[in-house]
């Protein structure tokens, strides 16, 4: 499940930049 949601918010990440990765990357990385 996690890697499932990590991979569309990465997907988000390389799209949005840092706009995705300040929102979902403190609860995913982290």
């Amino acid at each position: 499940m996690v890697h499932e949601i990590k991979k569309e918010f990465l997907a988000d990440d390389y799209t949005n930049g840092s706009t995705s990765k300040s929102i979902f990357s403190p609860k995913t990385t982290t």
